[in-house]
């Protein structure tokens, strides 16, 4: 069951959880077009792009929760 939050307070929740999803199908999106791909330098590509999506959901996450928890 979720909280009644204060409408601002409730666009800022759903717009981080939006992101979070946005950024959870860019990491779908680039696994498939890294297994797509022949091996070679652009692994290293894939690489760098699958790190940096996975270290944005991180914070993703931390800053719905930290929403979620109104603080």
């Amino acid at each position: 069951m979720r909280t009644i939050l204060p409408l601002s307070k409730r666009i800022r929740v759903e717009h981080a959880e939006h992101q979070l999803s946005r950024l959870r199908m860019d990491l779908i999106k680039c696994e498939e077009e890294r297994r797509q791909q022949p091996q070679g330098n652009m692994g290293i590509h894939f690489h760098d792009k699958i790190r940096r999506l996975t270290g944005q959901i991180d914070k993703a996450k931390q800053n719905l929760e930290r929403l979620q928890k109104g603080t």
